[in-house]
């Protein structure tokens, strides 16, 4: 059995749906929480560095971002960062915009995620996401900062990543 599903808006937990039968006229109800999250709706954009920033200070203002500095799991190291480059590029489904910056200190990402809610003109409704993580080796701390159109899309996004250190 397969099943497929369309985020309408966007969220910040896993997905939940009940399942519920009828067996020898008893009732059984199953509560399960789906490994869908956000990110399975974003599609990547590559950009380049300076369309990039460009884009970047276009989603300026702080209901437009979420930030966090995060302990890295493991010394943040070259290896460390080609495990995450990879993590972030295919787990998290966002496009490497204009590659790595100064000896590997931090690298931008930017996608779309893609809902199935129509505007007025029928088209299906996108919200741009974009971020940037910084890496300080001697504090072993990742800076994890995300813009969006959409506070939760934000918010979600920096909650996956999360995930993925």
């Amino acid at each position: 059995m397969q099943a497929m599903c369309e985020a309408m808006q966007p969220f910040t937990e896993a997905i939940g749906f009940e399942v519920g039968f009828f067996e020898s006229s008893r009732t059984h109800f199953y509560p399960i929480k789906l490994p869908v999250v956000l990110s399975c709706f974003i599609e990547p954009v590559v950009l380049s560095k300076d369309e990039f920033w460009q884009r970047w200070q276009m989603l300026s203002g702080d209901q437009l971002e979420e930030k966090e500095v995060l302990l890295a799991p493991t010394p943040v190291s070259s290896n460390y960062l080609a495990m995450l480059k990879g993590r972030l590029t295919k787990g998290v489904r966002m496009g490497l915009a204009g590659g790595f910056e100064g000896e590997d200190a931090a690298f931008n990402l930017a996608g779309i995620f893609k809902t199935g809610t129509l505007n007025q003109s029928g088209n299906k409704v996108s919200v741009g996401v974009m971020m940037t993580l910084a890496f300080d080796q001697q504090a072993n701390e990742i800076s994890v900062a995300v813009r969006s159109g959409h506070k939760k899309v934000a918010l979600a996004v920096k909650n996956v990543v999360k995930m993925h250190l």
